[in-house]
């Protein structure tokens, strides 16, 4: 007998390639920058060996990416209004007359699920513009990890699933992986070797250092490094608690994915659009008298001074070649309308960026929303570890395994916890079946065959007595 066997797979699953492929598009757009190297955020420059010859814009503007996944949520969720209304006429029963039956029939009154709804819609968007933040900041500092105790937990409080023996394997290998981000945190992102001529890289390439060092180094204290991972806890808190919730309100509450998608997208633009009223006016930080070339100033002191770029928080710059002034922006309305105010042939290649993420994102939003309607949260969270290892590998490869882009061992150790991540989300989804110590008593087919049995065995006794009782009338 196998100890390993390869289980069923379920029509949905389709919609998680098409998120792999999907999300791929949308990094490749904006040049992968996850985690995936350092260089250019050592120089803030693109580095000669790019992914592509041409580097998008829109790789710089945060929340225009998060304003085009929003109203991408908002056109999916029309589409779907608009093909509940067309079976409702088909079927001729809306949602409405469902509730009104049921109150009717099992006296439970309609209630509104709008409160539940705008809360998903607040949380979840919240959820993308602090995740995109997080990212900006090119910390990766986060123990993504735990993510799986907090849905297990918000999962059995609110749709009081239990769970398996396969499924506690999934945790354990998980938990292991914990150990692993702990020891890369350790790791120097990079390695210039430029010691060789005496100087002083880590001072010179601050990812040269571990991740600690960079957020005390880039933030100027080592009381942010708990604060940093609070940041990121409270982030995952807020996408599986709207995930989790989301399910809940479809599956038990009736409530249709459209109006999941729309609230959340009316939302998020909202917060889009607050955001960009403050970002856009306040710089993250300013410097006059710059010289742009070699990126020097001059302070109050009149002395020359650095312009330190990978330390800077905010990523976006905008010169001003009148007062001679650089400023450091998270994201700016204006400069993105200047950026792409160009048409010769390379903005004309900007502007088609913009509609195709916006394609891409919608597309996304309908595949995860069908995952969560149809499979289980945690499928949700099988795209991030398939795309973070293809991109990081695509970069690796690209870069010829330089490592002043990122070193060899945090290389071989991240694409190892994504390898161990997607193992143990395939057992989890029971495509991957442990048919030892019990771990495939809770299989749902396993699950499904024990009932067959007990039934089948049930009506067996009673033919049986039927049979008894009828050989006792004909002896009679």
């Amino acid at each position: 007998m196998a100890l390993i066997g390869i289980g069923k797979c379920s029509k949905y699953y389709i919609y998680i390639f098409v998120v792999i492929f999907c999300q791929f598009i949308c990094d490749y757009l904006t040049q992968f920058n996850k985690d995936n190297e350092y260089e250019n955020i050592n120089n803030n420059i693109k580095k000669e060996n790019n992914i592509i010859d041409y580097s998008f814009k829109l790789e710089n503007h945060f929340l225009i990416r998060d304003l085009l996944k929003f109203i991408g949520e908002i056109i999916c969720g029309i589409i779907l209004y608009i093909f509940y209304k067309h079976l409702e006429q088909n079927t001729r029963i809306s949602l409405k007359k469902y509730e009104e039956d049921k109150s009717k029939y099992f006296g439970e009154k309609a209630k509104s699920n709008n409160n539940s709804l705008y809360l998903i819609g607040f949380l979840y968007s919240l959820n993308i513009i602090l995740r995109s933040f997080c990212m900006s900041l090119n910390f990766d500092a986060g123990f993504w990890t735990l993510e799986i105790i907090f849905i297990v937990y918000l999962s059995y409080r609110i749709l009081k699933t239990k769970i398996g023996n396969h499924q506690k394997v999934t945790i354990f290998l998980l938990s292991v992986l914990f150990i692993f981000q702990i020891i890369g945190t350790f790791i120097q992102r990079t390695n210039h070797e430029c010691k060789k001529i005496g100087e002083n890289c880590k001072e010179i390439y601050l990812y040269d250092n571990n991740i600690y060092i960079v957020i005390i180094k880039k933030l100027g204290h080592f009381i942010f490094i708990p604060i940093l991972f609070i940041i990121y806890i409270i982030n995952y808190i807020l996408r599986d608690y709207s995930w989790v919730k989301s399910k809940y309100l479809m599956d038990i509450k009736s409530v249709p994915m459209y109006k999941i998608l729309f609230f959340t997208g009316i939302t998020g633009t909202i917060i889009v659009i607050i955001c960009f009223s403050f970002v856009s006016f306040f710089p993250c930080n300013s410097y006059k008298n710059v010289d742009i070339t070699n990126f020097t100033y001059i302070d109050s002191d009149n002395q020359v001074k650095n312009i330190v770029l990978s330390t800077q928080i905010c990523n976006l710059m905008d010169y001003d070649d009148t007062t001679k002034e650089l400023k450091f922006y998270y994201d700016n309305f204006f400069i993105f309308l200047k950026e792409y105010n160009n048409f010769n042939t390379t903005g004309i290649l900007e502007i088609f960026t913009l509609p195709i993420y916006l394609i891409m994102n919608l597309i996304i939003s309908f595949s995860q929303i069908m995952i969560l309607k149809h499979l289980d949260i945690f499928i949700l969270l099988v795209n991030v570890s398939f795309n973070y290892f293809i991109g990081r590998l695509i970069v690796f490869i690209i870069n010829k395994g330089d490592e002043k882009y990122m070193t060899l061992s945090l290389f071989i150790l991240l694409e190892l916890e994504e390898i161990i991540s997607i193992i143990a989300y395939l057992i989890y989804m029971e495509i991957i079946e442990l048919k030892f110590c019990k771990l495939d008593y809770d299989l749902k087919k396993n699950i499904q065959n024990r009932s067959r049995s007990d039934f089948g065995g049930l009506f067996l006794d009673e033919d049986n007595e039927e049979k008894e009782d009828m050989e006792k009338e004909e002896c009679n």
